[in-house]
């Protein structure tokens, strides 16, 4: 067997030890195929890229499209988000923690007054509860996004109070 799970025509895509469960998917034919190793818990949901819908949103004060791929009650969630270039979220702050993945493109982030840093495509940032950044894709982007729920997230003004945002 191969160390990443390749054996035949067949790719392990995931198992969990704690239900030991195993999923293939059957490389030639784009079938699922579960297997129960006896506890009777089978992977939940499964999005592939042609089942994906995407929405429109206001995310601290700039509008981007996100797609929610998970969020059912477990205090977590993950979804992607696709920016245009040069798409800034102005600075603003989460009360839970964020971790951000960048799919494709690149994104240049700065936290905390520091030195802002350039993500590329294949990296990886985190986000600390209360911690003041802004995010501006450098090019056409997408990020998957895993954030603790709920996450709540504001802009804030330059002197870190909370901005007040007019009702609609």
């Amino acid at each position: 067997m191969h160390p990443f799970g390749l054996h035949g025509s067949r790719l392990a895509v995931a198992y969990a030890s704690q239900t030991n469960l195993i999923v293939h998917r059957e490389a030639l034919r784009g079938q699922l195929v579960r297997t129960d190793c006896g506890r009777g818990t089978f992977i939940s949901k499964i999005i592939n890229p042609n089942d994906r819908t995407w929405i429109h949103e206001d995310v601290v004060g700039h509008a981007i499209d996100r797609c929610n791929l998970w969020y059912d009650g477990h205090d977590v969630s993950f979804s992607l988000v696709e920016m245009p270039a040069s798409h800034r979220l102005s600075l603003h702050r989460h009360e839970t923690w964020v971790a951000v993945y960048v799919v494709k493109g690149a994104m240049e982030v700065e936290s905390d007054g520091g030195a802002p840093a350039r993500v590329e495509a294949g990296g990886f940032y985190f986000v600390n509860p209360g911690e003041e950044h802004v995010e501006t894709s450098l090019e056409p982007t997408t990020v998957m996004i895993i954030k603790a729920e709920p996450n709540i997230q504001y802009q804030i003004d330059a002197d870190g109070s909370r901005r007040q945002v007019p009702a609609k």
